[in-house]
């Protein structure tokens, strides 16, 4: 779906222009490539560090405002 969506071509062209930058966020389950924005794996045997820990926190708070706010459109 990303792909056909053709959402990179878009953010590219976005920030292209003198602005600031925007990024997607992308649950676990993508992997970080340019625009989008995923929350740091902790690595096999070791500890993620603070802040990693803290920039997971705020990205995971933020997902669930975006559901919660899908959630409302798909109700009305």
């Amino acid at each position: 779906m990303w792909s056909e969506s053709r959402a990179i071509i878009r953010l590219r062209r976005m920030m292209a222009a003198p602005r600031e930058c925007l990024y997607l966020y992308g649950d676990p389950a993508y992997h970080c490539t340019f625009g989008v924005c995923v929350p740091f794996r902790t690595p096999t045997g070791g500890h993620l560090n603070a802040d990693e820990v803290r920039f997971n926190r705020h990205l995971f708070c933020e997902r669930i405002s975006i559901e919660h706010a899908f959630g409302d459109s798909w109700r009305q």
